[in-house]
């Protein structure tokens, strides 16, 4: 099983079992030294988990600084998935839990054990630059729709969707359910602006 495959199971499980509302995958967002290889997020906490395909590289991440110093790691929940039988419960740093992935089953092994104190100021960067990455993803949906303005509180807007124009780009943009972030943030096809439309002010960009 590949890395990429692994982080694929991770974020299906953190919105699946995981029990989280959100889930991203290999974001590096300046907020912290820290770019988890999955990442979720609930109306309660955050959950971590961290691939790995060797027992080379399960070793190399205890070398990390944010492992060293737990306080300043992310994730309330933290876990490592490998495939199975590669790392057992016994050699895992205190309080992290363990997923075995088996093709498209997940079993955890052990439950983490919570982190009280973690990087709060780290997760909350993130989710802005989510948030951000996400109200850019809208503003060209918006040009798009044939608008040449838009308002200062762009995305407070879009998401209560108040406005006649705004129900009726989200109406017909081509997603749906979980997928609507996923898309914000990542699509490659997400409609782009006309050359005549005023260009989106993308300098406050995390």
């Amino acid at each position: 099983m590949t890395h990429s495959e692994l982080v694929e199971r991770a974020v299906l499980w953190l919105q699946g079992r995981g029990g989280c509302t959100f889930a991203f995958s290999e974001f590096h967002t300046g907020a912290s030294w820290e770019s988890p290889d999955a990442i979720g997020f609930r109306a309660w906490g955050s959950t971590v988990v961290e691939c790995k395909t060797s027992r080379a590289d399960f070793k190399h991440d205890a070398k990390k600084p944010f492992r060293r110093h737990p306080a300043s790691g992310l994730g309330h929940e933290r876990y490592f998935m490998v495939p199975t039988g590669l790392i057992s419960a016994d050699e895992l740093p205190a309080k992290w839990g363990l997923l075995y992935a088996h093709g498209r089953h997940v079993k955890v092994i052990r439950k983490s054990e919570g982190f009280t104190d973690r990087n709060y100021r780290g997760e909350i960067g993130f989710l802005v630059s989510m948030l951000r990455r996400a109200e850019i993803r809208a503003i060209k949906i918006h040009y798009a729709a044939g608008n040449e303005t838009r308002p200062s509180d762009f995305l407070n807007q879009w998401i209560k969707a108040d406005a006649p124009v705004f129900k009726r780009e989200i109406s017909e943009t081509p997603i749906d359910g979980s997928a609507n972030m996923a898309y914000l943030l990542e699509s490659s096809d997400a409609p782009q602006a006309s050359p005549d439309a005023e260009t989106p002010d993308r300098s406050r960009a995390l």
